[in-house]
């Protein structure tokens, strides 16, 4: 009888998370390379992701810095499927808990390819200034992020 009850127990702590998750919850990830070297991810939690909304006409996306030390934020104003622009001033990366990087340049691309009540996907192709070693340095060549985000809104 014991077993039974014990099995019972183990099969509810199981089945309590099988309907969570991003798809769910809303939340979502970032992937992207560093001059493409190393991948890595990030990810978004529901709140972390404000989208356009009647009286609001941008998207913004901050990710928690992460345990490496990584955290990413960039904005669109009127997003639309295609090439999109970052906006400079709110657009930043940070290396290993160090500085903000700023956008540098003006070859910068949020290409957003899908937008609708429940899913947001965009490549992320950004050059930023070299903060990586802790203090941003104008005269090194920039460092290029490029990735794929991935946003699920949380069901109401």
């Amino acid at each position: 009888m014991r077993f039974i009850l014990l099995f019972f127990l183990l099969f509810l702590f199981a089945c309590d998370n099988i309907n969570s998750g991003w798809e769910i919850d809303g939340g979502g990830y970032v992937k992207y390379k560093l001059n493409g070297g190393n991948a890595y991810e990030l990810e978004y939690k529901a709140n972390d992701v404000i989208l356009p909304t009647t009286n609001r006409h941008f998207i913004l996306a901050t990710t928690q810095e992460d345990s490496s030390g990584h955290s990413l934020s960039f904005m669109v104003y009127n997003p639309k499927l295609g090439k999109n622009i970052p906006i400079h001033t709110e657009t930043f990366f940070s290396y290993h808990s160090g500085p903000n990087a700023t956008l540098t340049g003006d070859s910068n691309f949020i290409t957003i390819d899908q937008k609708d009540d429940s899913t947001w996907t965009a490549d992320l192709s950004l050059y930023f200034t070299d903060c990586r070693s802790g203090e941003c340095i104008d005269s090194l060549p920039p460092v290029h992020l490029t990735g794929r985000f991935r946003y699920w809104l949380p069901e109401e």
